[in-house]
C-alpha cells in the first residue's frame, strides 16, 4: 500500500480498511508500505493487537516497528517467510499498472487481482481505447497530448481541441487513476491550468469529448472460476458536474445507486459489456468498469483492475448489493489469487 503515484494517500486508507476487514483468526497481516519517496517499509513480524479499526494514522505510528527495505530485499523476505498471498491495495502507477505483479511473477509470490498484461493494458487508457474500439465498443472521441510537443503545439492547443472534439471536454493523465488530475474544461481559458496539472502527474494527457448522460460503473468479481458481474451503480455527483476527485472520495458529494435505478435491459447489457470487458483485457480476481451512457449508446471509458477498498468505494458497494460482506469480498478475492 501507498506508492509512488499520486494516489498514495488513497491506497493508504485501501490498505488500513482491508487490514480492518480481514478476519483476525483467519489471516496474519504483515503490512508493505511503500512511500511516496519509492522507499519500502516492513514489519520484521506479523502485526499484533490490530485495532477493530484501522486507519491510516495507526499505520504511520507503527513507523518504528517498519524496517526500511529494498523492494527485492521486501519480496525475497516474504519468500523466505512462506508468504501465502500478497493483497495488492496500491492504485496507479508501479503497483496498478503490472510492474508489482512482473516482480511478483518473478519470485513466485501468489498476489490478488490482475496479470501482468492485463494491468498494464488497463493502466492505459489509450492502448485499452483502441483495444476497445477494435472489438466494437463505442469510446468518447479522443486526441492525446504530449509533455514534449513543441511549443507550437501547445499554442495551438485549443484550436485542436475545438476541431477534433469541441468544449466542453475532459482531460485527464493517460496513466492516471482516482480521477487524480482530471478536469471538465468548458471554455479554453480552462485549459492552461488543467494541462500544467496534468504533467506534475505523467507524461501524457487524454483530451475526450465530454459526454453527458447515466455514468455507471459495474464491478466483476471471479467466483469459483467463473467470473461473475456484480449489479451495476449509477454515479449521480451532487456537488461537481461530474465524477472527480472531490466527488469521488468526499463522503456525500455524489449519490452513488446500487443497483442503478436504470430499466432491467439496460442493466443486463452494462453486465455483460463488463464482463467482455474483463475478458477482453484478461482480468483476474476482479475489475471495474466505467461507462456511460447515452441515447442508448454506451460508452466506455477505463477499466479498473485494482478498485478501491475504502469505506466509500464502489465495488464493496456492489458486492453488499448481492449479500457479500466486506470480509468475505476479501476471502474471495485471496482465495482466488491463491487458485489462479
Amino acid at each position: 500500500m501507498g506508492g509512488r503515484s499520486s494516489e498514495h494517500d488513497i491506497s493508504m486508507k485501501s490498505g488500513a480498511t482491508v487490514i480492518s476487514a480481514l478476519d483476525k483468526n483467519r489471516y496474519n497481516v504483515k503490512p508493505i508500505k511503500i512511500e511516496k519517496s519509492g522507499k519500502w517499509l516492513i514489519t520484521p513480524g506479523y502485526l499484533t493487537a490490530i485495532p477493530e479499526k484501522v486507519s491510516p494514522k495507526f499505520l504511520n505510528s507503527t513507523q518504528q516497528n517498519l524496517v526500511p527495505v529494498t523492494a527485492n530485499s521486501a519480496l525475497h523476505r516474504a519468500s523466505e517467510d512462506k508468504v501465502d498471498v500478497v493483497f495488492i491495495a496500491l492504485h496507479g502507477k508501479y503497483g496498478e499498472d503490472g510492474t508489482l505483479q512482473g516482480m511478483l511473477e518473478l519470485m513466485g509470490i501468489p498476489y490478488t487481482g490482475s496479470g501482468v498484461l492485463a494491468s498494464s493494458l488497463a493502466m492505459d487508457k489509450v492502448k485499452s481505447m483502441e483495444l476497445y474500439q477494435f472489438h466494437g465498443f463505442k469510446v468518447p472521441a479522443y486526441f492525446i497530448f504530449s509533455k514534449y510537443d513543441s511549443q507550437q503545439e501547445i499554442e495551438s492547443l485549443a484550436k485542436r481541441i475545438h476541431k477534433k472534439i469541441g468544449f466542453p471536454c475532459v482531460c485527464k493523465p493517460v496513466d492516471g487513476g482516482s480521477s487524480k488530475g482530471t478536469f471538465l474544461l468548458k471554455s479554453e481559458k480552462e485549459l492552461q491550468k488543467a494541462v500544467s496539472a496534468g504533467f506534475k502527474i505523467t507524461k501524457e494527457i487524454i483530451f475526450q469529448k465530454y459526454i453527458q448522460g447515466d455514468e455507471v460503473t459495474c464491478s466483476i468479481l471471479d467466483c469459483d472460476e467463473k467470473p461473475i458481474a456484480l449489479p451495476p451503480t449509477q454515479i449521480i455527483p451532487k456537488t461537481s458536474e461530474f465524477f472527480d476527485v472531490h466527488a469521488k472520495y468526499k463522503k456525500g458529494a455524489t449519490e452513488e445507486v446500487t443497483p442503478a435505478r436504470l430499466p432491467l435491459p439496460v442493466i443486463k447489457r452494462i453486465q455483460k459489456i463488463a464482463l467482455k470487458v474483463h475478458k477482453l483485457l484478461g482480468c483476474s480476481g476482479l475489475s471495474r468498469t466505467d461507462m456511460i451512457i447515452r441515447k442508448g449508446v454506451y460508452y466506455l471509458l477505463e477499466t479498473n483492475t485494482v478498485p478501491g477498498m475504502t469505506q466509500t468505494s464502489l465495488f464493496p458497494q456492489a458486492a453488499k448489493c448481492v449479500g457479500i460482506e466486506f470480509p468475505e469480498l476479501l476471502n474471495k478475492i485471496i482465495e482466488h489469487a491463491l487458485r489462479k
